[in-house]
């Protein structure tokens, strides 16, 4: 389960698992309830069984959208649920629960966040499923700018990020375009 200091800092209280910041009681055993279902299904996500994590990660979802879970925690589970449901070739469902995750992002008014970034990712990764490179193309810049904004960008998800641009470059047949961005992301891994 979630440490005693996750569980700290996503309830903002040291009492955690007892009450919220707002002295509600109970918010640690939803999220106790939440991570497990959470880590359950992220665990089975990493194992390969899509299935088995979508079914663990659509029971987190719901318990943290019937209980007001926190919405970064919230988001996080919809981006794996949505990862799940991409594997199993499931990809308006994914459409759909990455768009419910943009949703929860709508409150702070476009603002640059991993999360967007991360959302238009796995957007673009559709797009590419779905042999739509152009599209997936201009979701992958717009994550690498939102990512490249960010105070304290993620180097590794740069270069991840940039790797997939450079594939749907190749596929929309911008040669040249690919090779500049691969030239880019290989200088970037090379300099983290």
């Amino acid at each position: 389960l979630i440490s005693e200091g996750q569980m700290e800092r996503l309830s903002g209280s040291k009492q955690g698992a007892k009450t919220s910041s707002w002295g509600l009681p109970g918010l640690g055993n939803l999220l106790r309830r939440t991570w497990a279902s959470r880590e359950e299904g992220e665990r089975q996500l990493g194992l390969g069984n899509f299935a088995e994590a979508e079914k663990h990660l659509s029971q987190a979802v719901s318990e943290a959208e019937s209980r007001s879970a926190p919405r970064k925690a919230h988001i996080k589970v919809l981006l794996n649920l949505a990862q799940a449901q991409r594997r199993q070739k499931k990809f308006s469902d994914a459409r759909e629960t990455i768009r419910a995750a943009l949703g929860l992002l709508a409150a702070d008014h476009s603002k640059p966040t991993s999360e967007r970034a991360i959302c238009l990712e796995l957007l673009g990764n559709l797009n590419l499923d779905e042999a739509d490179a152009a599209a997936a193309r201009d979701l992958f810049r717009q994550a690498i700018l939102i990512e490249e904004s960010l105070r304290n960008p993620d180097a590794a998800a740069l270069v991840r990020r940039l790797r997939r641009l450079a594939q749907a470059q190749r596929e929309a047949g911008e040669l040249e375009d690919a090779r500049a961005t691969l030239a880019k992301a290989l200088s970037l891994a090379e300099a983290s």
